[in-house]
C-alpha cells in the first residue's frame, strides 16, 4: 500500500525561522466551567502514582470503551451556551459539557463537510483523493490507500457502525472504509427533498439504537460509532413549535445560499435576524434529539463504558464577512468548531474541565485511539489530546497552529492570529485574536512580517498537498482505486442542500 512521508509541522516552522510567532503561548486561566476540587484531587493522586500505572488515561476512561462520534453538520462554536452564547439553543449539550473535557480553541481543517470529515476520519491534512463521476459536481472522495480510524478500530476487535446523512458520504465515496455496517439515510423515497433534504435526527437515533439491539446479546466487543446529524444545516427548517421560540417576526426572507449574495438577494438586518433565529431553533431541536440518544444508551446500560465525542465539521456565516452559508472562505466563524469529550467514568469525579489549548479535528482520531488503548498508525498526522486532558500542566500546550483549506483558500490559526489567504487571487486578511476575537478588523497592513511568515508556512503545506495528489494519481493508475459513481439522486440532494445550482 502506498503511503506518503509524514508532514512535520514543527520542522516546517523552524525551517522558515518562524518559531517566535507560532510557538508563543501564554498560560491562561480557563473560563466558564469550574475545575472541580474533587476531580483534581482524584486526578492528582492517580497521576502521582507513577508506579501504579504508566498510562494516565486509565484514571479517566474505562478500559476499551465504546466510542461514539456525534458529528453536528454546520454547527458554529459560538452558538452553544457552553461557549458563551446567550440564546437557549443547547440546554442538554451544556449539561453534558459540564461533565466533559471541553476544548475552548478547536478548529476544523476545512469549511466544507467532505474535506473536514475526511481529515477527521483519516487524521491526514490531504487524504489521497479517489475522484468521482458526478457530472458537473467534482465530489471529494477518499481513496482506499488511506487508513481510516474506523479501520483501526475494526482491526482492534471493535464493532463499527456509521450512520451517514450527508450526500458527500454517498455509497462508494470512500468514507465508509472500516465500517462493518455503514447506514446511509436517504431524505425520503419520493425524490422531493423539501423541506428537509437529509435524513433527520430521529432517524439517525433509531438507526443506531436498532443496530445496538441487533448486536449479539453475548457480544463482549466494544463498538465505534460515527453518527452524522444534518439538522442544523440549511435550509433551516426546524419544527414550528421550536421555531416559534426563537423567531420574533414573521414574513422575513429566508435567503440562504452558499456565498456572497448580490442585488435583491442581499439580506436586510431583519432577514439576517430571521435566518439566525431559524438556525438557532435547529440547534435546539437537535439538542433534544441528542438528549434522547444519550438516554437510549444509558437505558441499555452502556453509558458507563462509553466515551462520547461531540463536534462539528464547520460553521455557517451570517454576513460577518459579506457572505452566507459555508464552503466559500475560511473566516473564523467557518472553522471554529465545538469539541468536547464526555466519559461517564470521569464525570463522577467532579465538574468537567476547560482546556485552553489550540486543537484540531485532525487530532480526534489519534485521541480516540489512545483513549481506547489502541496504537496510533504512524501515518496519522494529528496528535492525541489525552496528554492535555490528563495533565493540567499540558492543558495549554496544544498544536502550534491549525491549518485549513478549501478550494483556493488557505488559513492558519494560532492563539495570537488568524490568517486567510486565497492562493489564486492573492487576497489575504490577518486578524489579531487577542484584540479582535471575532475576526472583523484586517491587521495585515500593520504586520507584513507576520503575513509573510504565514504565507511561507502555507507554501510548505502546498508541497504536502502536491505529494498527496501524486500519490492519488498513482493509486488510480495502479487500479487500487477508481472514480466513484454518483447517482442522479445524490446529485439532486446536493442541489437541494445548496451545493449545486440547477
Amino acid at each position: 500500500m502506498i503511503r506518503s512521508a509524514r508532514f512535520d509541522e514543527g520542522s516546517a516552522i523552524r525551517d522558515m525561522g518562524f518559531m517566535p510567532l507560532i510557538f508563543t503561548s501564554v498560560e491562561r486561566r480557563p473560563t466558564g466551567l469550574p475545575a472541580g476540587a474533587a476531580f483534581w484531587a482524584t486526578l492528582v493522586l492517580a497521576l502521582a502514582c507513577a508506579g501504579c500505572t504508566a498510562d494516565p488515561r486509565e484514571a479517566l476512561f474505562p478500559e476499551r470503551p465504546n466510542v461514539i462520534v456525534v458529528m453536528i453538520d454546520a454547527l458554529r462554536r459560538d452558538h452553544l451556551g457552553v461557549y458563551g452564547y446567550d440564546q437557549p439553543t443547547s440546554p442538554f449539550l451544556d449539561r453534558l459539557a459540564a461533565d466533559s473535557f471541553v476544548f475552548d480553541l478547536a478548529f476544523s481543517q476545512a469549511s466544507e463537510t467532505s474535506v473536514s470529515t475526511s481529515t477527521l476520519l483519516t487524521s491526514r491534512f490531504f487524504p489521497y483523493e479517489a475522484g468521482s463521476k458526478g457530472g458537473q459536481y467534482p465530489a471529494y472522495t477518499i481513496a482506499q490507500g488511506n487508513t481510516t480510524v474506523a479501520e483501526v478500530f475494526a482491526d482492534s476487535g471493535y464493532d463499527t457502525v456509521g450512520v451517514f446523512t450527508n450526500p458527500h458520504h454517498f455509497p462508494g465515496s470512500g468514507y465508509w472504509q472500516g465500517f462493518a455496517e455503514p447506514l446511509y439515510i436517504k431524505p425520503n423515497d419520493t425524490g422531493v427533498f423539501t423541506p428537509h433534504p437529509y435524513g433527520q435526527a430521529p432517524e439517525v437515533v433509531t438507526k443506531f439504537t436498532d443496530w445496538l439491539d441487533r448486536r449479539e446479546p453475548e457480544s463482549e466487543s466494544p463498538f465505534f460509532a460515527y453518527l452524522h446529524f444534518m439538522d442544523v444545516h440549511n435550509p433551516y427548517e426546524p419544527p414550528r413549535e421550536l421555531e416559534d421560540q426563537f423567531v420574533t417576526a414573521r414574513g422575513r426572507r429566508g435567503l440562504y445560499m452558499n456565498g456572497k449574495p448580490e442585488g435583491d438577494r442581499v439580506p436586510t438586518a431583519d432577514d439576517l435576524s430571521h435566518l439566525r433565529a431559524r438556525y438557532d431553533a435547529g440547534i435546539r431541536f437537535l439538542d433534544g434529539e441528542i438528549e434522547k440518544l444519550v438516554a437510549e444508551i444509558e437505558q441499555r446500560g452502556l453509558l458507563g463504558g462509553t466515551v462520547v465525542v461531540v463536534t462539528s465539521d464547520h460553521g455557517d456565516e451570517f454576513m460577518e464577512h459579506g457572505g452566507l452559508g459555508h464552503n466559500q472562505t475560511l473566516e473564523k466563524e467557518m472553522v471554529a468548531i465545538p469539541m468536547f469529550i464526555h466519559a461517564a467514568s470521569a464525570a463522577g469525579r467532579g465538574p468537567g474541565r476547560r482546556i485552553p489549548a489550540l486543537v484540531r479535528n485532525l487530532d480526534l482520531a489519534p485521541t480516540m485511539l489512545e483513549i481506547a488503548g489502541i496504537e496510533v498508525p504512524a501515518e496519522f498526522q494529528g496528535r492525541s489530546l489525552v496528554p492535555l486532558i490528563s495533565d493540567r500542566r499540558q492543558a495549554a500546550r496544544g498544536a502550534q497552529h491549525s491549518f485549513a483549506w478549501y478550494g483556493d483558500w488557505r488559513s492558519v490559526t494560532t492563539r495570537e492570529w488568524h490568517f486567510v489567504w486565497n492562493m489564486q487571487t492573492k487576497e489575504h486578511r490577518l486578524y489579531d485574536n487577542r484584540t479582535d476575537p471575532r475576526g472583523l478588523d484586517d491587521a495585515a497592513a500593520s504586520h507584513p512580517d507576520v503575513v509573510e511568515g504565514f504565507r511561507a508556512l502555507i507554501e510548505r503545506y502546498g508541497e504536502e498537498h502536491a505529494r498527496s495528489y501524486q500519490i492519488s494519481k498513482t493509486l488510480q493508475e495502479s487500479g487500487d482505486t477508481s472514480a466513484a459513481e454518483m447517482s442522479p439522486e445524490i446529485i439532486e440532494q446536493l442541489k437541494a442542500l445548496g451545493y449545486l445550482a440547477d
